[in-house]
């Protein structure tokens, strides 16, 4: 059995277990978004809902927007930087005991 100590302390928790570090003003901002994003809103009158489809369906296309461009810009850089193509065809020049060589696809090759 519980004594009295016990029943306070759980009284307390109950109490205060709904979003306790959250400000007064904004648990009533965000207890007014929640009534409004459960309601079937047909016209699009009401704010608040539907948003997360919407807002989903924004995310992603602005995602894949800025993924074609990073891809397309690296594309446009690789051919057009001359540094890069000579590394790349050429491999990257060195110079050891043997001689001079260059660095081609992990394999040292002397010319």
């Amino acid at each position: 059995m519980l004594d009295e100590k016990g029943d306070e302390k759980y009284e307390k928790y109950q109490e205060e277990s709904t979003m306790p570090n959250v400000n007064s003003t904004d648990k009533k901002i965000i207890k007014a978004r929640v009534k409004n994003l459960f309601k079937k809103d047909i016209k699009g009158t009401v704010s608040g809902v539907n948003e997360d489809e919407k807002s989903y369906e924004k995310f992603i296309r602005q995602a894949r927007e800025k993924r074609e461009a990073i891809k397309k810009r690296g594309v446009e850089r690789a051919r057009k930087d001359s540094e890069y193509r000579d590394r790349v065809s050429k491999g990257i020049k060195f110079y050891d005991k043997k001689g001079s060589g260059r660095m081609v696809g992990g394999r040292k090759t002397y010319g």
